[in-house]
């Protein structure tokens, strides 16, 4: 995984945007109006971080978009009432990025080889949502509760 700059945001409302890849033809309509980071992965697919650009109650969408497909895994992490401000983006393997979020509270981003069900957003009060809860997903979200990586 690497930090690239081959996406492109063109908003279209006051809650979405067209994510554009730039040598390709390819658009997406996705959540978020400021994309706030961009990663490829060695197999071609594209890693998103967009925000709502509202700083008192800020969602970030985590967008996992593969070229040539249409559609894509989304997670979003936030809370009612709750500011957050994404920072300190890293990758730390080919399948695996940190960064802060709310409270610079830590939280890792993967994506698996074989997709799996993530049931973490059962869980009461869980900032972090997928999309199609009950779908197997490739993007898996954990948030950190110290710096030794230790999952919730």
């Amino acid at each position: 995984m690497k930090r690239v700059n081959l996406l492109s945001l063109k908003p279209v409302s006051e809650t979405c945007s067209r994510l554009c890849l730039s040598h390709h033809e390819r658009k997406w309509q996705i959540p978020g109006v400021v994309l706030e980071d961009q990663y490829q992965l060695s197999d071609g697919r594209m890693l998103a971080f967009t925000s709502d650009n509202c700083p008192y109650e800020e969602g970030l969408h985590i967008l996992l978009l593969k070229t040539g497909h249409d559609e894509f895994e989304q997670v979003d992490l936030g809370l009612e009432n709750t500011p957050g401000i994404y920072t300190n983006g890293k990758v730390v393997s080919e399948s695996v990025m940190e960064f802060q979020f709310f409270n610079n509270e830590n939280y890792r981003v993967e994506v698996v080889e074989k997709p799996r069900l993530q049931l973490t957003q059962f869980l009461s009060g869980s900032e972090i949502k997928y999309k199609s809860p009950l779908r197997r997903k490739s993007l898996s979200v954990t948030r950190l509760v110290n710096t030794k990586n230790t999952q919730v």
